[in-house]
């Protein structure tokens, strides 16, 4: 198995509101005075001082940043008239990654390509890391030690719906970019496998899911021990995976089933099935004792939480009649950020993390 440095085409040309949107959805050729007020919950920064989130609040799509009390909304990408968001603090709190579509171009379906930037913590020096690359980036992960991000590029054909997907890792202190190959060369298989969502162990291993003309799973590329490669068949679609606080178990949803994976032995256990719709976004707590996720009817979503043992399974948002979702933890454990409408339109919140004492950050809030 080797690394490939030749770049090539890809991407899901999805207009940038995917990265952004929030569960009820809108249409990309909608005008903005007919989009509602869209708000995604992203990321917390790791000192614990700072919600990162993506909004429509100005006009276009933004990367915002709010205090946990709600205090200090700031607008970091104000001075670009894009479409920003999909925002992730590097683990030393330093910097910035997400993605834009401020220099891009048109591709051929007319919908704009994304690229993936960097930016200082405070909005300031953005740079684009992949105007090198024919066509647009999709989802993305940071290495533990903040120099490398992992990132996917898919190649959509929107007549027949058809797309592969590949992921690259990105060295930031050379710019050098590696497309991943976990097959030997010439292995007719490397051309029926979609690779998507990656993930970082501290160990410096890349997990990431794998889709393909049979059951899908997931893949485990050990970057220190030969690019030593081991696959866990799941089936059927796998998607938002985390990996758990201790390096040795990822968490991923299935249509309606938490599926919990231990990457060390290939032991595959699900967590919660039997939910009345669709589970997404799960994601550990910091101390790994507890996983929070979204489970959505198409009538109304909430966040639930449960133990890595399948115990103490709760549905936190049960007292609304409301879209929740896009939970996020703070880094001591204690509250969960996560996007309602039960205001009547998208904005952040913020709960304990039992549920109790549920308050909106943006709401009311003035802007910096």
């Amino acid at each position: 198995m080797k690394f490939q440095k030749n770049l090539i085409i890809g991407f899901l040309a999805i207009v940038v509101a995917i990265g952004f949107g929030f569960s009820k959805g809108v249409s990309p050729v909608a005008s903005q005075e007919d989009i509602p007020l869209i708000e995604v919950a992203t990321d917390w920064s790791p000192d614990g001082s700072q919600i990162l989130f993506g909004s429509n609040r100005a006009g276009n799509f933004d990367i915002w940043v709010v205090n946990p009390d709600g205090s200090n909304m700031t607008n970091l990408t104000s001075e670009y008239s894009s479409g920003d968001g999909y925002a992730f603090w590097s683990p030393d709190g330093k910097t910035i990654a997400f993605r834009s579509d401020r220099e891009s171009t048109k591709s051929e379906d007319g919908l704009p390509n994304v690229d993936l930037w960097i930016m200082e913590s405070d909005g300031s020096n953005p740079s684009n890391l992949t105007s090198d690359i024919e066509e647009s980036v999709d989802v993305f992960a940071w290495s533990p030690n903040s120099n490398r991000l992992a990132f996917v590029v898919t190649q959509t054909n929107f007549e027949t719906m058809e797309f592969d997907s590949e992921i690259w890792i990105l060295e930031l202190t050379t710019g050098e970019k590696s497309r991943i190959d976990p097959f030997s060369e010439g292995d007719d298989n490397s051309q029926n496998y979609r690779f998507a969502y990656p993930i970082w162990t501290p160990d410096n291993r890349l997990v990431f899911t794998i889709e393909a003309e049979r059951p899908v799973g997931i893949g485990i590329l050990n970057l220190n021990a030969d690019d030593e490669f081991q696959e866990i068949p799941i089936g059927p679609i796998i998607a938002y995976i985390d990996l758990a606080p201790e390096g040795s178990s990822i968490v991923c949803t299935s249509f309606l089933s938490i599926i919990l994976v231990n990457i060390r032995s290939g032991e595959v256990v699900e967590l919660v099935s039997g939910l009345p719709g669709v589970t997404a976004d799960p994601k550990w707590s910091p101390d790994g004792s507890r996983i929070a996720f979204r489970s959505s009817d198409g009538d109304s979503s909430d966040i639930w939480v449960v133990s890595p043992d399948s115990s103490d399974l709760t549905n936190l948002t049960a007292d609304y009649d409301s879209f929740a979702s896009f939970p996020v933890w703070s880094p001591n454990g204690e509250q969960i950020a996560f996007v309602s409408d039960r205001s009547g339109e998208s904005n952040i919140w913020i709960m304990n993390a039992d549920g109790s004492n549920p308050i909106n950050l943006t709401g009311n809030a003035t802007q910096n």
